[in-house]
């Protein structure tokens, strides 16, 4: 995941455009609102205030071009979540297999 902070002083609005958003994330993003009998496909924004901080973005987010344009000016800044540390499970003690002893036929 991600997080992008606003770096400039005024507020920053990007349209999550169909072709570079919904294609790097591999399915569509887009909202589909009925008109009359049309289905039309409206393209999500992303709204960040002056001088906060968006977190849990996906890095779809990147690829939008006037994303990566306020990336490169510096308007924006972008931290990739460090990743959650695996949790080692604590082994069980070795132990040998336990055979049952068997009775002898004829033996009591």
């Amino acid at each position: 995941m991600l997080t992008l902070s606003n770096r400039s002083g005024r507020m920053l609005v990007f349209v999550l455009d169909h072709d570079s958003f919904c294609s790097a994330t591999g399915r569509c993003e887009c909202r589909v609102e009925r008109l009359g009998r049309r289905r039309l496909r409206v393209a999500r924004s992303l709204t960040v205030p002056a001088g906060a901080a968006i977190a849990d973005l996906p890095e779809a987010v990147l690829s939008v071009p006037p994303v990566a344009r306020a990336l490169a000016s510096g308007e924006l800044t972008a931290r990739r979540a460090a990743p959650a540390p695996l949790a080692v499970a604590e082994s069980a003690p070795a132990t040998e297999p336990q055979t049952t002893a068997r009775k002898k036929r004829g033996r009591g």
